[in-house]
């Protein structure tokens, strides 16, 4: 086993997209064939084990398979890695990407949300609206994408603690705003009390940004399944 993992999900069945993205889009598994050899080949050379949670959602009782990076984080904490790089299904990984985990050797490491607000159905400070709400107070820089998440063992283990204390309606917390297992991401980030270090943006951007790691979001993955 090596001392590192990379991580994402493959949702194969039949589900509607979550509220943030306000339409219907494509299952993952329509663009994993692009995508997954990226991740594999990127695994391989920054000496790294690849796995792939199974859309399996009902079974852990999540309301979409979104929430199945929870299962990610508890895969990673049941195995000896001593680091982990969680990726969403919808990146890519340009074949200039440095080693992420050398660059990063520790603590919990998130992106900045990505800049969609020219994309279509967008709301203008959506995300801002919802932690002001829920916090009762600005965040400022606080929220951060869900798409990219590189965590030492200790820093997972004391996030995962505050997840498995947070009561069920917190789930429901999530959906305010439309944002989905994104928002649930930022606010137990924000109840741990840890101090998320910020990856360089290179490593979660939109794909007309030059980035190592290319998030094709939203209407964006009809890149991806373009001819």
């Amino acid at each position: 086993m090596a001392e590192r993992l990379v991580i994402t999900i493959n949702c194969t069945s039949n589900w509607e997209a979550p509220p943030r993205h306000r339409d219907k889009v494509a299952t993952p598994d329509k663009y994993s064939h692009i995508t997954l050899p990226t991740l594999q080949e990127y695994a391989n050379k920054v000496n790294a084990d690849f796995a792939i949670v199974k859309d399996d959602h009902k079974q852990f009782n999540h309301p979409t398979p979104h929430f199945l990076i929870f299962e990610c984080f508890n895969y990673f904490l049941s195995k000896d890695y001593a680091q982990m790089l969680y990726l969403d299904l919808d990146i890519v990984i340009k074949k200039n990407a440095p080693d992420i985990f050398a660059q990063y050797p520790s603590g919990f490491c998130v992106a900045e949300d990505l800049n969609i607000t020219t994309h279509p159905g967008f709301v203008q400070n959506e995300y801002k609206i919802w932690t002001e709400k829920i916090f009762k107070k600005q965040l400022g820089s606080f929220y951060f994408n869900s798409g990219v998440i590189l965590s030492d063992r200790g820093a997972m283990e004391k996030y995962m603690e505050v997840a498995r204390a947070c009561p069920k309606k917190i789930e429901k917390l999530s959906w305010l705003g439309g944002f989905g297992e994104q928002h649930m991401v930022n606010y137990l980030l924000h109840k741990s009390g840890l101090e998320p270090i910020i990856l360089n943006r290179r490593f979660n951007d939109l794909v007309c940004n030059d980035p190592f790691f290319a998030h094709y979001i939203g209407h964006y993955k009809d890149m991806l399944m373009a001819p």
